[in-house]
C-alpha cells in the first residue's frame, strides 16, 4: 500500500516538473522573440530560471519578469508574468490605485487618506490611497479615470498605478506565462497607451512649482593667506638687502650655534632620560602582530 502511495506521489511531482519546464521553454522562447523585434535587452537565466527583459516602447521604459503574488488573506503565494510601463517621470501628488489583489500591498504604504470617485465604472473592490485627495481626485480627470477602469476590468489580471514625485509606474500581473508574442506585443502596446493618457499634460507640468534645490556642499570662494605668507615686498628687501660685516659675523654665530652643540649636553642628555622612555630592543622570539 505504501509502495503504491509513494509510486503516485512519484509520479505526480515528475510529471509537475516536466510541465513546468515544458511552459518555461516556451515562455523563454516567446521573450526571446519579442527581445529581438523590440531590441530589448533579455536575460534567460539558469535552466529552470525564468527570463527577464526590459528596453523602450515609444519611448517609456518596459520591463518583463516573473514574480510572485500573495492573496490577499496572505495565506497563499504562485508565481505571476508581470510587465511594467514606467512613465519617465513623477507626479506632484503620492499615490496608489489598484484592484482587489493589490489591496495588501497598498495597505502597507504610508498613504492615510482613502479616496472614492465618482464614476460609473468605479468598483467597491477598487482601492485608491493617497496623501492628498483633493490633488487626486483633481489630477484624475474623466479621461483619466476612463482609461484607468477599463484597464482594472481586463480579465484574468491584477492592476496597479503607481505615482510619486519621482516616477509612475502602471503594472499588470497575470498567471498567464505569456507564451504567445502576438498578445504580449498586444497587452504592451495597450498600457504604453494607456500611459501616454496617464501622463501629465505641459500646462499641467509647468503649473507644478520648481523646487528650490540647495547644494550644502557648495563653498563660495575665498581666498585664505597662508599662515607662513611672507609679504613679497619685505621678502625682496630682505633677499636683495646688502649685508654689512656686523650681520654676516652675527649669521655665522648663529648657525655655528644651531649646528654644533655644546660638548657634553648630548651626554647629559642621554644621561636623564629614563630608561623606561626608551623603546625595547627586538629579540629573535618576539613576532609582529598585524
Amino acid at each position: 500500500m505504501w509502495i503504491f502511495i509513494w509510486c503516485l506521489v512519484t509520479i505526480f511531482v515528475v510529471g509537475v516538473s516536466l510541465w513546468s519546464f515544458i511552459i518555461l521553454r516556451q515562455q523563454k522562447k516567446s521573450w526571446e522573440k519579442f527581445s529581438k523585434k523590440h531590441k530589448f535587452s533579455y536575460t534567460a537565466g539558469r535552466l529552470m530560471d525564468s527570463p527577464y527583459m526590459n528596453g523602450r516602447i515609444d519611448g517609456l521604459p518596459v520591463n518583463f519578469y516573473t514574480d510572485t503574488q500573495t492573496s490577499v488573506e496572505a495565506r497563499s503565494s504562485r508565481y505571476v508574468s508581470v510587465v511594467e510601463v514606467e512613465m519617465g517621470e513623477g507626479l506632484p501628488i503620492v499615490a496608489a490605485l489598484a484592484t482587489e489583489k493589490m489591496h495588501g500591498f497598498v495597505n502597507g504604504l504610508t498613504l492615510t487618506k482613502n479616496v472614492e470617485f465618482e464614476h460609473e465604472g468605479w468598483n467597491e473592490s477598487y482601492i485608491a490611497r493617497t496623501d492628498n485627495a483633493k490633488k487626486l481626485q483633481k489630477y484624475f480627470t474623466k479621461k483619466r479615470l476612463d482609461t484607468l477602469v477599463k484597464l482594472f476590468t481586463m480579465k484574468g489580471a491584477t492592476i496597479l498605478f503607481f505615482c510619486d514625485e519621482v516616477d509612475a509606474v502602471l503594472r499588470i500581473e497575470t498567471s498567464d506565462p505569456l507564451r504567445d508574442p502576438e498578445k504580449m506585443e498586444r497587452i504592451v502596446m495597450r498600457l504604453v497607451r494607456d500611459m501616454k493618457v496617464l501622463m501629465p499634460t505641459d500646462e499641467e507640468r509647468a503649473a507644478v512649482p520648481k523646487r528650490k534645490v540647495e547644494d550644502d556642499n557648495t563653498v563660495e570662494n575665498i581666498t585664505v593667506a597662508p599662515v607662513d605668507a611672507v609679504d613679497p615686498a619685505s621678502q625682496a628687501e630682505t633677499v636683495d638687502a646688502p649685508l654689512t660685516a656686523e650681520t654676516e659675523a652675527e649669521a655665522k654665530s648663529v648657525h655655528e650655534a644651531v649646528l654644533k652643540p655644546k660638548k657634553g649636553e648630548a651626554k647629559k642628555k642621554k644621561k636623564e632620560l629614563p630608561s623606561s622612555k626608551l623603546p625595547p630592543k627586538p629579540t629573535k622570539t618576539s613576532k609582529s602582530k598585524k
